[in-house]
């Protein structure tokens, strides 16, 4: 599984090895210090040979953290 956070001015991803059947149902990713930005995520589970099994994408907004008082 290929997991990917992609903005104009960054680039982050991550693979992760799966054990077919006996993979956990729900993995969870998490990306610190995200620059603020408009991010375009995608999965995609890869086969063992290569091949696309499917892919998802989403749009999410970053925010700063902290704010001015």
């Amino acid at each position: 599984m290929e997991i990917v956070a992609n903005s104009e001015d960054f680039y982050r991803s991550s693979t992760i090895a799966l054990e077919g059947d006996r993979a956990p149902k729900v993995t969870s990713v998490e990306y610190r210090s995200l620059p603020p930005g408009q991010y375009e995520v995608t999965v995609a589970l890869i086969g063992t040979g290569g091949q696309l099994k499917a892919r998802a994408a989403t749009h999410v907004n970053v925010i700063g953290s902290g704010s001015a008082q």
